[in-house]
């Protein structure tokens, strides 16, 4: 806990890929940008030019319909002069309902050709169309009194009527008026047709130009997401070769951490025992036992002896039995408890790393020897394990400036026993103190 090994810039190189990855995602907006500008274009070509070819269907059927009725007009007209004519020399009644139906096909064809829709920018529709209806009642009415007279049996004087009405300049301008109505509907189609092609001509290159443009897009787009991706390889092969890199310094700091770590504590076990014993074959004997024991304790710290442990209590001594000489206390109080295995790995990882720590510089440190108490206890539901270590008889600790290598390796057990742990720099000596809730089903015994 007392070796420094600090970690710098990391703040620094998170800000500046940040920064970097918003940099490289510019050229993708603006990609985007005119893509959705070049779709709208399209979208926009492409309506205008629906709306047009509508308005030109809408104008066909209306000059089709206006045509048609035109020719029903005509039509009803020749068939009720006709009729007229006929009942007004023979009195047949058939000549008589040949006139009433043409007038009603006449009638009703104007009546039609009023409401339809017509040029509002081409002649003078409405005009026409008011003057050819007068011209076409005068007529009729003309015609109605010879029919009258024919009823009334005055057959000669409907044939004078006919003959003296039979207006040759009205029925020239009811065909004038129909045919410059006919001209107008024509010039109208006529119209929306070029007006269509017209409109066609200008986007077509439109269209193409933008679905040039579009490929010419894709084409950079897809270079420009090979390249992306490429980087993007380049800085992840990058990134894991610095994690290689980094992976492989904090491996040789632990086991340079480590190492130190069993100089020491070797070395405090050669002095004290010898220090302890006159004779050297027992000394050596003694020596021999606590270093197999550092061995199990370290193997334990590891994993490797985690299966063959399944309380904490035996956990805690195997740890601490490398440490134990006349001059240590070792007090370790706590109720029977099987621990997970998963949960032995990190836990060993601490009380090794701390006993390590009461021999360099705690309540080990010192030749006369001070005590490790060692307690724990289950509070809730779920089970709340609290494991206290507290030392005293040694040197007044002092708050570290600085996180060592070992505290690191502290705070990296305890992640993975998803545990909290305060540690107290008291007069009396260190204490820590270690809580995490224990799975379900893993009861004191």
């Amino acid at each position: 806990m007392h070796d420094a090994g600090p970690m710098e810039g990391v703040f620094v190189k998170r800000i500046l890929a940040q920064s970097m990855r918003r940099r490289a995602g510019l050229p993708s907006i603006l990609m985007l940008l005119l893509v959705a500008a070049i779709i709208a274009t399209i979208a926009w070509a492409l309506v205008e030019g629906f709306e047009r070819e509508r308005a030109l269907r809408a104008q066909v059927e209306a000059t089709s319909a206006s045509l048609s009725e035109f020719g029903n007009m005509q039509r009803g007209v020749f068939e009720a002069v006709t009729g007229a004519h006929g009942y007004a020399l023979k009195g047949d009644p058939r000549y008589l309902r040949q006139y009433n139906a043409g007038r009603k096909t006449t009638e009703s064809a104007l009546e039609k050709m009023g409401s339809l829709p017509g040029p509002a920018d081409v002649g003078d529709r409405p005009s026409k169309l008011r003057e050819l209806g007068e011209t076409i009642d005068t007529h009729f009415r003309m015609i109605e009194i010879a029919i009258q007279l024919a009823q009334q049996g005055s057959t000669e004087e409907a044939q004078a009527w006919i003959a003296a009405t039979d207006d040759y300049d009205r029925m020239t301008s009811i065909v004038k008026l129909t045919q410059e109505l006919e001209r107008e509907e024509a010039g109208l189609l006529a119209r929306d047709i070029a007006a269509v092609e017209a409109s066609a001509a200008r986007t077509r290159p439109i269209l193409l130009a933008l679905l040039g443009s579009l490929f010419l897009f894709f084409l950079i787009g897809s270079w420009y997401a090979l390249r992306t991706l490429r980087a993007e390889r380049r800085a992840q092969a990058a990134s894991s070769e610095r994690a290689a890199r980094e992976a492989a310094d904090l491996l040789a700091n632990e086991l340079n951490h480590r190492v130190k770590n069993m100089f020491a504590i070797v070395q405090s076990i050669v002095g004290s025992t010898l220090r302890a014993e006159n004779d050297t074959a027992t000394a050596a004997h003694k020596v021999g036992q606590r270093i197999q024991a550092l061995s199990v304790a370290h193997d334990v710290s590891q994993g490797a002896a985690a299966m063959s442990i399944n309380a904490l209590g035996e956990l805690v001594e195997r740890t601490l039995a490398p440490y134990r000489q006349d001059n240590r206390a070792i007090m370790i109080d706590g109720p029977q408890l099987h621990l997970p295995q998963h949960l032995v790995t990190p836990l060993g990882l601490i009380l090794h790393e701390l006993a390590t720590n009461a021999v360099k510089y705690g309540a080990w440190s010192v030749e006369q020897g001070g005590a490790v108490a060692i307690s724990w206890s289950l509070e809730g539901t779920p089970e709340l394990l609290e494991l206290t270590w507290r030392e005293s008889g040694g040197p007044a600790p002092e708050t570290p400036e600085e996180t060592g290598f070992g505290s690191r390796m502290i705070s990296t057990a305890a992640r993975q026993l998803e545990a909290e742990i305060d540690q107290n720099w008291l007069k009396t000596g260190l204490e820590v103190v270690i809580r995490f809730e224990l799975p379900e089903g893993e009861d004191a015994q």
